[in-house]
């Protein structure tokens, strides 16, 4: 996989997380203690998720730390990471 289908789909987890709080661009990326101009890129895909968002999500989401995890290893890899657990992993 690319890394710009790697980066629409963990941008893509982020944005539910962001639907489901209802915060708007500006307070997702106050949430992440980032730019609203970096969130704003990334979010379109204009700019890649980059080492800031990944520490910024790792931080704010600690939850979501392996699916950076994952990202980072599919980047690497080359594969699309799995950002929705499996069931083996939902118990």
């Amino acid at each position: 996989m690319t890394t710009n289908t790697m980066d629409r789909e963990f941008v893509s987890l982020l944005r539910r997380r962001q639907i489901a709080e209802g915060w708007n661009d500006s307070q997702m990326a106050r949430e992440l203690g980032i730019s609203r101009a970096l969130w704003g890129l990334t979010r379109v895909g204009r700019k890649p998720v980059g080492r800031s968002l990944l520490r910024a999500v790792s931080r704010r989401f600690p939850e979501l730390s392996p699916d950076v995890t994952d990202y980072l290893r599919a980047d690497f890899s080359g594969r699309l990471p799995t950002l929705v657990p499996s069931s083996e992993e939902v118990q």
